[in-house]
């Protein structure tokens, strides 16, 4: 097996030995006034720690999957991640696993990399890691699923009818 700087991979296969993938949940937002100042703030630079992570990110998707749609968007991981309290790595694992990045199945064209739904049509990539993120946080990890182990089920359910390959059954 090759090295992987990023860590994802070891990562992955930490949280599937029943690590928690969370980070301490967010502060909550304020609300922010309906102005061009407040748009910006939103897309603000990411912090150094952040931005280095999220080049990390996209280094590692474009080295594992060359051409993939999802290079490039390490900074929507981080900080959709960050926002929910999910760790990027793992929704970066989870799309890997799922689609390869947007490669496989009708990801691409839906761009949907997670599996979401499942094959729910999203108008951007951004809008998929947004939803995916702040669905993660609400309907698995506020549940108390907060390892693979535990998410994998509702989720991936093993012998579930859009899975005919069992392809559910490589999460855990």
């Amino acid at each position: 097996m090759e090295p992987d700087t990023l860590g994802i991979s070891a990562a992955f296969a930490r949280i599937r030995e029943t690590q928690e993938m969370t980070r301490p949940p967010a502060p909550a937002p304020q609300a922010a006034p309906a102005s061009a100042a407040a748009h910006t703030a939103a897309v603000a630079p990411l912090p150094a720690d952040d931005a280095a992570l999220a080049a990390r990110l996209d280094a590692w998707m474009a080295e594992k999957v060359p051409g993939n749609p999802l290079a490039g968007h390490g900074a929507v991981f981080v900080r959709e991640g960050r926002a929910s309290g999910v760790d990027p790595r793992a929704l970066v694992s989870i799309a890997y696993h799922e689609s390869k990045l947007g490669t496989l199945g009708s990801g691409r064209d839906i761009h949907n990399a997670f599996g979401w739904g499942p094959a729910i049509p999203f108008a951007s990539w951004e809008q998929n890691i947004a939803t995916v993120a702040a669905g993660l946080r609400e309907n698995y990890l506020d549940e108390g699923r907060i390892t693979i182990a535990t998410i994998q089920p509702k989720w991936a359910p093993l012998g579930a009818s859009n899975d005919p390959g069992n392809l559910n059954s490589s999460w855990t």
